[in-house]
């Protein structure tokens, strides 16, 4: 059995800005998927909004997930959609109609450069622009809360208005990286040195939505 966190104790308040630190394989997805509601840990607690996301079902779970924004190592992009539905597909659960979806995506997507690949396809897209389009994706519903798994932040200033009133946002970092020590205002570092067996993560769907 791998135990991938271990003692892990923190409180992150609304509005903040959280770096996770740490080198490669010491659980920081994993934290986040844990944060996030994506999976639930064997021990422990986790609480949003004075809840204790232990305690939910997998549907409560799943409506809990809706107020997060996502983003991944790998995007997460689905090949068979063009930009503008990848960016709302999370949306459809939602009953917000196809109408109302592209004018967000398209308002999305102006506000991080890529006015011009509404209707690509993720293969015709560089990486740096795939990653604007998981961006636009997780702030397309308006998310309390930005979990971002190492990312290269590609926003303008306006997107942070696009999402509300500055979602607190938590991404991750290895250690190596110098950026963690510009950026703050705070920053937790993971405790545990410990690399761990690698194991491939299950986030390949984005299935967070439902």
């Amino acid at each position: 059995m791998v135990r991938a966190l271990d003692d892990v104790s923190l409180g992150i308040d609304s509005g903040s800005f959280v770096l996770l630190t740490g080198a490669s394989g010491s659980g920081k997805t994993t934290l986040l998927a844990v944060l996030g509601a994506l999976e639930r840990p064997t021990q422990g607690q986790v609480f949003f909004d004075d809840r204790d996301l232990s305690n939910l079902s997998g549907m409560e779970l799943a409506r809990v997930r809706r107020r997060f924004g996502f983003v991944f190592q790998n995007f997460s992009l689905i090949p068979g959609l063009p930009v503008w539905e990848n960016i709302t597909y999370p949306l459809i659960p939602r009953g917000i109609p196809s109408r109302r979806r592209l004018e967000i995506a398209r308002a999305c997507l102006g506000d991080l450069g890529l006015e011009d690949r509404l209707s690509a396809w993720p293969k015709e897209l560089s990486g740096g622009e795939q990653q604007r389009v998981a961006f636009a994706r997780a702030l397309g519903g308006r998310p309390e809360v930005l979990l971002a798994d190492e990312p290269t932040w590609p926003h303008r200033r306006s997107s942070s208005k696009r999402a509300g009133s500055k979602p607190p946002l938590t991404r991750t970092h290895e250690t190596a990286d110098p950026l963690p020590s510009k950026l703050g205002p705070r920053r937790f570092r993971h405790v545990s040195a410990r690399r761990l067996p690698s194991q491939k993560r299950g986030y390949d769907f984005p299935w967070w939505a439902w």
